[in-house]
């Protein structure tokens, strides 16, 4: 389901902005900026606002607020003001997002952002596009398909949030996550990616919260991928069943029990009666975390709702019920398995207070790993490091967010590896190197047998000796992006196995990427005109976030937007990425319809669309310039024009 596309304001950056804030539970809580989803076509809004339905009873679960909030903080702080001084504990979360992602350098006016909303309790989270891990086709900035690719940029991704923005961020939310367990019936290999990205993050962070948005319902494969999961994001018309509404509210075929393990996303209430119908039916669906705007497609995400609106949804969404009997303490924790680098707990299951066992809450040395069901009483800590001490505590949480008492605490040594590691990887290759990337490859390591002893779990990739991706171990190839133009690397590779025992690491790869021909990050224009096409093309040499064409037909009947090139033209169509777009805006907003798709064909560095002139009215005259941003800078190329970049420079290491 394609969703609301991320706004670009105009100015000497364009700036891409998500913001989500949700409440945050014991067990996590996530947000969401909508993007395309797989296998359907452009969401739009209903037709008519729907009629609020009478309010639904609800049900008596613990919930807060997530607010997908596509605000970039230059443009409208007031947004930010609002949301850093919620009423406490009714909003949670935010997810921040740049440029569908941190971009490629720190921004002063996010880093406020990020620190003003944790200051109010909120927990933050930086979003990171997944892309369905190109199993729909989409590509990686660097325009590669495959899930080994994607799972490097998106681990390239994480990194640079936490290295912009650390101080103030607790977790990541992946966008554009499938919702097919696998390829095939029978498959969780697309799942297993979610989970293991999942664990990479968790690894790296301790006690970072994960948010998977598909957007839709998803099968049961993915319920340890995340700690929350989007499986509604709609119009308030498809969410109250409003009859001839598209993409109506499906129920999940499994129960999550844990009522944090959902978030539901509606636009287009138009009033607070219509917003507390949406809200009060959310919880009898145990949605955990809830956002409900009058805004409407084609970015209902672009403000907060209004002040009354607004403040009515944190009360009814955040209503407390009377004095409560917390559940009771977990019974007997101990350990069912112990290996190198995990630990199996279980438990006595606590007796319910008031309200019924959702979940049990795990901790770590005092850190919230992760949760549990309520109706079950084990738990695996993983990705530990082998002889080495731990404190394990679990909390039984209900369903009004009440926790009684932790468990007696529960001290684990792990276990040692399997001693004398396996041979380097061999054959560490090379290749495809570019201004900004480059291919490694090597051979993989099947399980010896001889000595029973598993396959590697993990590979691990060393730039200059500081590791900087970790991939699953039936890895033998990946890109590597972030690189600087003309500049020099060292990479080696070293193996894990199922026991954390490490090999050596390989013999080290010389790489030296290209330099920019001028320092110029777009060369090769072209515009061929037909009697019935146009055919647009040029080599983009760095993997920017938005490819762009600005086409100028010369109607003057037609509103237009006055670009950032040297010299400008006011254009009245757009090709972004993958669709053409028509400008609907009055010249000073960034406002565009969309035509149609558009595919991008990608050959390498370069990027072609082609369109029929009536796309564009067939103007007897058209003029177009070529602009690409999001990790390098705001980059401006026409035919016959001056290139012109604004923000910071490349490197981006």
């Amino acid at each position: 389901m394609r969703s609301a596309r991320f706004h670009v304001r105009r100015s000497t950056r364009m700036l891409v902005v998500v913001v989500l804030a949700v409440t945050f539970g014991a067990a996590g809580t996530v947000v969401h900026a909508a993007v395309d989803r797989p296998n359907s076509s452009l969401r739009s809004p209903a037709s008519t606002s729907p009629a609020p339905l009478d309010t639904p009873v609800p049900t008596a679960i613990a919930q807060r607020i997530a607010v997908p909030s596509y605000i970039n903080p230059t443009v409208d702080p007031e947004a930010w003001l609002r949301l850093s001084s919620s009423i406490p504990g009714s909003v949670g979360l935010a997810v921040v997002n740049v440029i569908n992602g941190p971009d490629y350098v720190q921004l002063d006016e996010w880093a406020s952002a990020i620190q003003s909303v944790s200051a109010n309790g909120t927990r933050v989270i930086g979003y990171v596009d997944t892309g369905y891990l190109g199993t729909t086709g989409q590509r990686t900035r660097l325009g590669s398909t495959n899930p080994v690719d994607w799972i490097s940029q998106i681990q390239h991704d994480i990194a640079l949030w936490y290295r912009f923005y650390g101080p103030g961020l607790t977790g990541i939310f992946f966008d554009q996550t499938q919702n097919a367990c696998g390829p095939t019936e029978g498959s969780n290999s697309w799942a297993d990616l979610y989970t293991y990205l999942g664990n990479e993050v968790k690894r790296t962070h301790a006690g970072a919260v994960t948010v998977l948005n598909p957007g839709i319902g998803v099968p049961q494969c993915y319920e340890t991928a995340g700690d929350v999961i989007v499986t509604f994001e709609g119009s308030a018309a498809s969410y109250l069943g409003v009859p001839g509404a598209t993409l109506p509210f499906t129920p999940l075929s499994w129960d999550p029990v844990d009522p944090n393990k959902l978030w539901h996303i509606v636009y287009d209430a138009p009033d607070a009666a219509t917003m507390a119908a949406v809200v009060n039916l959310s919880k009898t669906r145990s949605a955990g975390w809830v956002y409900v705007t009058d805004d409407v497609m084609a970015n209902p995400y672009d403000t907060l709702p209004p002040a009354d609106y607004w403040a009515a949804e944190q009360a009814v969404a955040t209503v407390a019920p009377g004095p409560i009997v917390p559940p009771s303490r977990p019974d007997a924790l101990d350990t069912v398995e112990v290996t190198g680098v995990d630990v199996t707990l279980d438990w006595v299951a606590s007796k319910p207070g008031t309200a019924p066992v959702v979940a049990y809450d795990i901790y770590r040395d005092g850190v919230l790993i992760g949760s549990a069901p309520g109706d079950t009483v084990t738990y695996t800590a993983i990705d530990l490091t082998p002889l080495t001490t731990y404190t394990f505590q679990v909390v039984a949480r209900d369903a009004f967010g009440a926790t009684g008492p932790p468990a007696r605490a529960l001290v684990v040594e792990t276990d040692e590896t399997y001693g004398d590691p396996r041979r380097a990887p061999v054959g560490v290759t090379a290749t495809e190197i570019t201004p900004t990337s480059a291919r490694l490859s090597w051979a993989t390591v099947s399980e010896d047998t001889s000595q029973r002893r598993p396959a590697n779990a993990d590979y691990v990739v060393l730039k200059n000796g500081v590791e900087v991706l970790r991939l699953p171990g039936d890895t033998a190839t990946v890109i590597i992006g972030g690189l600087a133009p003309n500049a020099s690397y060292t990479f080696s590779v070293y193996g894990i196995d199922a026991s954390g025992d490490p090999t050596q690491s390989s013999t080290a790869v010389l790489v030296t990427t290209a330099a920019l021909p001028d320092g110029q990050t777009i060369v090769n224009t072209s515009v061929v005109e037909s009697p019935d096409q146009i055919s647009f093309s040029a080599d983009f040499l760095v993997p920017f976030a938005f490819r762009r064409v600005f086409i100028a037909t010369g109607d003057p009947a037609l509103p237009c937007w006055s670009t950032g090139s040297i010299p400008q033209i006011c254009a009245d169509y757009l090709l972004e990425n993958e669709r053409l777009l028509r400008y609907t805006g009055s010249g000073g907003e960034w406002d565009w319809a969309v035509v149609r798709d558009a595919s991008r064909i990608a050959t390498g560095t370069t990027s072609t669309w082609i369109i029929r002139r009536t796309d564009i009215g067939s103007p007897m005259t058209s003029v177009a310039v070529f602009n690409a941003n999001g990790y390098a800078p705001n980059t401006y190329c026409g035919i016959g024009f001056l290139c012109t970049s604004t923000g910071p420079p490349l490197p981006y290491d």
